[in-house]
């Protein structure tokens, strides 16, 4: 048995469990039992297999004795979306081309020798895992928050690179004996990947600008509605006012009516007739105006029968009139010196 060999193993192992739980989302800071328990199963099957069986059916054996496996553990024991587990997966085998490549190329000083391509590869195993959990990790686990389309588009890349990874150069040896055209083929593969990666990229962008005015349409009818509900809300609060204001004019009119005033119930309503048929021919302005202007009644009663009757009366108007101003004056700013020419004309005893 090659020590050197079973140990770029191990690496191996530790390098894909320890990528494969960082891209689903499992730190190991907070349960590294997790990573140790998955990493004694699993070396233990990879330990079997490779002191039984040998090197070569490892190796080709893989997928099957370590990568499904670890998909299934992570599908069903982590609860883990399916797509996102096979997005951990491969990701993490992809991962391992550039560890494998950075042995071969050092190699390459001493003759391509394999003992020195393992060591190279087993030295750079934590620091790769370090830059990669630092860096990589935090933005593959946000894929959880993606819908299926997106998720699909991110796993189809490393999907096609591990099927033509293990077609070409595992379990045949077609990528360094095939010649021009399994070359060809590569240059062919990855323009073809690009491309469809390119138009399901650009496709899902549209999709999400097509929702983004949606929203955005959404957001402006609901601006809209809240408006609307708003002046409602303010139509109700000034018919409750002009409610209470009614309440006032009606106790005036019972005052005139007590004191045996005809005369004045008459001219207060003639009045009120007549500034009620200007209100109807106006603006808004304008007949906010009427309302704040028509001379005001004058109350007089004499003997004192009927006094607390009208002052109440008298106020209730003024109120009313208080009010109105307020509110015409917000709107408007115009009515002013409307009312303060009709101001002298007022005259309430108490």
């Amino acid at each position: 048995m090659n020590l050197l060999e079973f140990l770029n193993f191990s690496s191996v192992l530790l390098f894909g469990i320890v990528l494969t739980l960082s891209f689903s989302g499992l730190s190991f800071r907070k349960d590294p039992g997790q990573y140790s328990v998955l990493f004694l199963v699993f070396g233990l099957i990879q330990a079997l297999a490779y002191s039984i069986l040998g090197s070569e059916f490892l190796f080709k054996a893989y997928p099957v004795l370590i990568h499904l496996p670890l998909f299934l553990v992570v599908k069903f024991y982590y609860k883990k979306q399916a797509l996102l587990a096979g997005i951990s997966i491969f990701s993490a085998y992809l991962f391992c081309t550039p560890r494998k490549w950075i042995g071969t190329f050092i190699s390459l000083f001493w003759g391509y020798d394999a003992n020195i391509s393992y060591i190279v590869q087993i030295a750079i195993t934590l620091p790769l895992l370090f830059i990669i959990v630092k860096w990589v990790a935090p933005y593959v686990v946000r894929l959880k928050y993606e819908n299926s389309k997106t998720l699909k588009l991110i796993i189809a890349v490393p999907m096609l690179y591990y099927f033509i990874e293990y077609t070409l150069t595992v379990y045949t040896n077609l990528l360094y004996t095939g010649g021009a055209a399994i070359v060809e083929f590569m240059d062919a593969a990855v323009v073809i990947i690009y491309f469809v990666f390119t138009v399901i990229f650009l496709k899902t962008l549209y999709e999400k600008a097509e929702m983004k005015l949606e929203y955005m349409a959404l957001r402006v009818m609901e601006n809209s509605f809240s408006k609307e509900i708003e002046m409602l809300r303010e139509s109700q609060m000034q018919a409750v006012i002009h409610r209470h204001d009614l309440r006032h004019h009606l106790s005036l009119l019972y005052g005139f009516a007590e004191g045996g005033n005809i005369d004045k119930i008459k001219g207060y309503l003639l009045q009120a007739q007549r500034t009620w048929t200007k209100l109807h021919q106006s603006c808004f302005v304008k007949t906010t105006r009427s309302i704040l202007c028509f001379p005001s009644l004058t109350v007089r009663q004499k003997g004192g029968g009927h006094t607390a009757h009208c002052c109440k009366a008298a106020q209730g108007v003024g109120n009313f009139r208080h009010r109105a101003l307020q509110r015409t004056v917000q709107r408007t700013g115009k009515c002013y010196h409307c009312c303060k020419q009709n101001r002298g004309q007022v005259s309430t005893h108490r």
